[in-house]
């Protein structure tokens, strides 16, 4: 169990084996209100918690208890840590969604949105696979459009005009 402080200023344990993410938050999120000046954890597992502990040590305690707990960056936040064994990717991104210094994605546990990485498709393809997780195909734009456009396709009702329908 981890102890970590949360926002409120209370003590609490946690089982460090179910983190499946930390990162900085942001200030839209921050309890405390977006003009304070405290920085906060996000720490998402079972429950979300923001706590006031410091990131790297946090991060290294969890990957005492986590062993495939590893790193990636992202574009404006700084480092993240996520459990990389229940992560799948890279995500392809089309070229909309890379800027800002956005360079490919990944779905890390039952978080439900992608979560946007500086790390080349390469990088996030190797961190996840030495750690056991889900490694999809790194597709060129090109390739990408054929898939979904052929998924499309498959999509379309088909029409019997002999039948009827």
């Amino acid at each position: 169990m981890i102890s970590v402080t949360l926002h409120t200023g209370q003590n609490v344990e946690i089982d460090g084996y179910r983190v499946q993410r930390i990162r900085r938050a942001t200030a839209a999120e921050n309890p405390l209100g977006k003009k304070s000046k405290t920085l906060l954890t996000r720490i998402d597992w079972d429950d979300l918690y923001y706590v006031m502990d410091d990131r790297d040590e946090l991060a290294a305690r969890i990957a005492q208890e986590l062993p495939t707990f590893d790193t990636l960056n992202t574009p404006a936040l700084g480092p993240l840590w996520f459990n990389a064994k229940i992560s799948i990717g890279p995500r392809h991104l089309s070229q909309g969604y890379r800027r800002d210094g956005v360079r490919s994605a990944l779905s890390i546990g039952s978080l439900g949105r992608l979560q946007l990485v500086a790390n080349t498709p390469q990088e996030v393809a190797a961190v996840i696979r030495k750690n056991g997780g889900r490694v999809l195909p790194i597709l060129d734009d090109a390739k990408y459009s054929d898939l979904v456009a052929g998924l499309h396709l498959s999509t379309i009702p088909i029409a019997d005009w002999a039948a009827g329908y």
